[in-house]
């Protein structure tokens, strides 16, 4: 049920239960949702596009808000007046960084209405900025890949000439690069291109590092999914690794595995005790075929695309960020079953795959005919939008896409 803005008599604003508030509808939404449904969780779902498609869970009540990204300052009011009306202090759950950032920043006066199961904005600000981060993941003795932090054109030139290609470009922040260049990072194969898309990038007012590239399919990207307490002890651990993701070299994952990795636990745990880091997060390595050392590729200070798996594997993230912040007692939980279960994003998966995508982006290893596929996705899976018991967002999610999947099928024919 989507409510409209400021009509504050829907029950949800008199539950006597601590309301999680879910910012941003989509996959990442949908699957906080659902894994605090899990716990009988009252949901109110916040986001500017109402055409998301976890708005329309059965778990959740949505309302539509102003957008973050065009308008803090509203949005912050907008949540100061929710705030206002709910029964007790609701429990905040950001599931990007623009909403993230937003929060952090205006915490002295949101935390009069809500509660914060995260670190405060210093911390955040040192997660999300690679620039910080990296030189601290360094100082902690985590392997990061080689890297240069140029401040101007004339800095690039010298690098340009010492560097052995492929090198990629990679930004501080990525939120306005990704809507920029639909990566999150740009491939360097030689010194001309460097200089041409160094320049692409500074045009738009974007600061970059020159990363050296670590080869290898997306199977070699490993995450820590975790959630610490406000002394950085790791309440709740999930390891696993993406199979598929979509750009194939710079992209989001479309399917992924559980798995367990010591190496990947330890590096992880090191980095977020190093940082004081409070929080949901996921810490991604990438397995270096040079020398098979787990590098950092980046931390993301909040959930991520397929967190809904470690909830699979028996370790509710989200309500274990719930119930540390309302003060109840919580045990630790480690996964230590369902390492057959799958994550899988179905639909994109199955266009890119067997629909010619990889194949056109120049990904041919990706390509598989629908015998292929049906056998590689086999076994139990979590689906990240369709369930059987909650049916309305994977309809929506249909119905938004059905345009550009049909363009996708008959440009491929």
């Amino acid at each position: 049920m989507i409510i409209k803005k400021n009509s504050f008599e829907n029950a949800i604003f008199k539950s006597k239960i601590p309301v999680a508030v879910v910012f941003v509808m989509h996959v990442q939404g949908l699957s906080i949702a659902r894994c605090l449904s899990r716990e009988s969780v009252p949901i109110l779902a916040i986001d500017s596009n109402e055409n998301n498609c976890g708005l329309y869970s059965k778990y959740v009540t949505g309302i539509i808000s102003p957008d973050a990204a065009k308008d803090e300052s509203s949005f912050i009011d907008f949540l100061k007046n929710i705030g206002k009306n709910l029964r007790s202090k609701g429990i905040l759950f950001p599931t990007h960084d623009v909403e993230l950032i937003a929060l952090s920043k205006h915490r002295e006066v949101l935390k009069e209405y809500f509660l914060y199961p995260m670190s405060e904005y210093e911390i955040i600000d040192k997660c999300i900025d690679k620039f910080k981060l990296y030189p601290i993941a360094k100082e902690l003795g985590i392997p990061i890949p080689k890297t240069y932090f140029p401040k101007s054109t004339e800095e690039v030139e010298e690098i340009s000439n010492k560097i052995e290609y492929p090198y990629i470009l990679k930004p501080s922040r990525h939120e306005r690069f990704v809507e920029i260049f639909k990566k999150t990072a740009l491939r360097i194969n030689d010194r001309k291109e460097l200089l041409k898309k160094y320049k692409q990038v500074s045009d738009k007012g974007l600061d970059v590092m020159i990363q050296e590239e670590i080869l290898g399919r997306a199977d070699r990207l490993y995450t820590l999914g975790s959630y610490a307490d406000k002394k950085s002890n790791l309440k709740g651990i999930f390891v696993g690794r993406k199979i598929r993701q979509f750009p194939s070299d710079f992209g989001t994952c479309r399917f992924a595995e559980p798995i367990y990795e010591p190496e990947v636990l330890k590096l992880g745990q090191c980095l977020i005790k190093g940082l004081n880091y409070h929080g949901i997060s996921q810490v991604e390595f990438k397995k270096d075929p040079k020398d098979n050392k787990f590098k950092l590729m980046e931390l993301n200070a909040r959930s991520w695309l397929w967190i809904s798996l470690s909830t699979a594997c028996d370790v509710n993230l989200p309500f274990i960020a719930y119930k540390d912040t309302i003060g109840e007692k919580i045990n630790n939980q480690i996964y230590n079953n369902h390492l057959s279960t799958k994550w899988i994003f179905l639909i994109p998966d199955l266009i890119n795959c067997c629909g010619g995508i990889y194949k056109k982006k120049g990904y041919p290893q990706e390509s598989l005919n629908l015998l292929q596929w049906l056998y590689f996705i086999r076994g139990k899976k979590i689906e990240a939008i369709f369930s059987w018991k909650d049916l309305k967002p994977f309809i929506k999610f249909l119905l938004n896409n059905m345009r550009k999947f049909i363009k996708r099928i008959f440009k491929v024919q």
